[in-house]
């Protein structure tokens, strides 16, 4: 079905007063036929905190919002119009323990910290952020709202329990023993608000009505820094950032590709084992159960049965050629006749086969999409699967060892720009999609020659028409827009607008 026809839950996303700033009001279309929508602009207007705002709600991490400042968020649904509004007002400092908090970072604070806090809490008063939900239903029925509201010190205590360089240190001081450098509550969320178990908190109070809308489409963020990525692993690489009381490192996200590659081809011939093992067991009783003939089968049968066994040879060395499954191909189809007896024991085994090598069928559409992309770019190499040992590898074209076998790498020796790359269409053509997906890509460009740009949308469009996803693109390169229309952000505000 093409795309322009295809029903998108999500119409329209704005955002008035980004930063408190009127300069700083955004809409962009997400519902119209073009499933990439660019948004352009300089350094500083806005854009990767705009993408990151519409992700923490879409993740439920409604703390994290109140940590930038807006005045509302629309989002434009089919079935309605969701309004966020922030607001802000002074109230007295309570307890880290008080039963309204619903962070269950919140409910971990050791005996002597909580202690230490409440004999700096008496006639202190601190800055509490409100967001109002309010979602009107185009049907005209009753509105839905809900309140929530978080405030400094909450979110001070979040930081000093997630990183571990940080406490407090005394009212509203905090420091960094890293660095010893001090910080005001309202410092130290601007310094530490994206760190990872600080921006990452999900709150449990949020009413079915909303968890449900945020649930209907999938709000996914692919940023900037896209290399590494935090693993729980202990072993992975270089620990560079440690959480209190938590083991994580960074890992090279090519790494982490090949490694996840690797678990979907497990996964698939863990289906194809079991899929065998059920056919195999009875298969003599099947072909036995047939009725019995005798005597050379009609050639009407035979073709059929010819057309039928191509087929599935045809997939098996499709397969065998993108290293998923199958070193010796499938024997042609024989070229003397056949006996009835013969024919229905290969009807039988064809069928099985076709049922056996269905367990690679999505894997293979999505890989074939993947590899094609990606070597239809790079030079002098290309990156193939491998199921029997890294999941994937880059194999270098015309340079041989001395056993006469090409040479293969691992992905973590492609370049910079390659590996961006490569990260980025993972993401965008392997992320689950059980429902409607925006996907939002915040400077693609990084590291990629202009000639790579140039052609960045038209491989992201082919994605979304494969995927039947939607995406927003933040960029500042002027190859990429190319001459298309784009949503110009700036002091002057979002409008939409195309180059001559």
């Amino acid at each position: 079905m093409p795309l322009a026809s295809t029903s998108f839950p999500l119409r329209e996303i704005r955002v008035t007063r980004l930063w408190n700033d009127d300069a700083y009001t955004y809409s962009i279309p997400i519902g119209t036929s073009d499933p990439v929508t660019l948004i352009h602009g300089i350094n500083g207007c806005g854009k990767t905190t705009f993408l990151k705002l519409i992700s923490y709600f879409g993740s439920g991490r409604i703390p994290a919002m109140t940590a930038i400042p807006f005045e509302s968020l629309t989002l434009e649904y089919e079935t309605g119009t969701l309004t966020i509004v922030q607001g802000n007002r002074t109230a007295p400092a309570s307890s880290p323990d008080d039963k309204r908090r619903s962070l269950s970072a919140l409910r971990r604070f050791e005996p002597e910290r909580l202690k230490a806090y409440q004999r700096h809490k008496l006639a202190h008063t601190c800055s509490l952020t409100t967001l109002t939900f309010t979602f009107e239903r185009k049907d005209g029925s009753r509105p839905d709202a809900w309140e929530f509201e978080m405030s400094d010190e909450e979110w001070a205590t979040v930081i000093c329990d997630a990183v571990e360089p940080v406490y407090r240190k005394g009212l509203d001081t905090f420091e960094d023993t890293s660095t010893n450098r001090e910080f005001s509550a309202q410092e130290l969320i601007a310094a530490f608000r994206d760190y990872p178990g600080v921006s990452n908190e999900v709150t449990d109070e949020c009413p079915q009505w909303l968890q449900s809308l945020a649930d209907s489409c999938d709000l996914r963020l692919i940023e900037t820094q896209r290399l590494q990525r935090l693993s729980r692993t202990r072993n992975d690489a270089q620990v560079r950032y440690r959480a209190r009381g938590d083991q994580q490192s960074l890992v090279k996200t090519v790494d982490w590709c090949a490694a996840d590659m690797q678990k979907r081809l497990a996964d698939n011939y863990s289906t194809f084992a079991e899929t065998s093992q059920r056919l195999d067991r009875d298969f003599t009783i099947r072909v036995l159960a047939q009725p019995s003939a005798g005597g050379t089968a009609s050639p009407h049968d035979i073709a059929q049965l010819k057309n039928a066994y191509e087929k599935v040879r045809g997939k098996q060395q499709k397969l065998s050629d993108a290293h998923i499954y199958g070193d010796t191909p499938m024997p042609e189809f024989p070229t003397r006749e056949l006996t009835a007896p013969e024919c229905g024991m290969l009807v039988t085994f064809v069928s099985d086969m076709d049922s056996k090598l269905a367990a690679f069928d999505s894997l293979h559409s999505s890989a074939a999409m993947f590899l094609s992309t990606i070597n239809g770019l790079l030079q002098g190499k290309e990156v193939e699967l491998d199921g029997k040992k890294d999941g994937m590898a880059v194999r270098l074209h015309g340079r041989h060892s001395h056993d006469g076998d090409v040479p293969r790498l691992p992905l973590s020796a492609l370049s910079s720009g390659e590996q961006h790359l490569l990260v980025l269409f993972y993401d965008v053509i392997f992320q689950p999609r059980n429902k409607p997906m925006l996907m939002m890509i915040d400077e693609p460009e990084i590291s990629l020659h202009i000639s790579w740009q140039e052609r960045l949308v038209d491989l992201l469009e082919r994605a979304c028409l494969e995927s039947g996803a939607r995406m927003i693109v933040a960029t500042h390169s002027p190859q990429i827009v190319n001459g298309r229309p784009f949503v110009a952000l700036g002091g002057g505000g979002g409008e939409t607008d195309e180059e001559d």
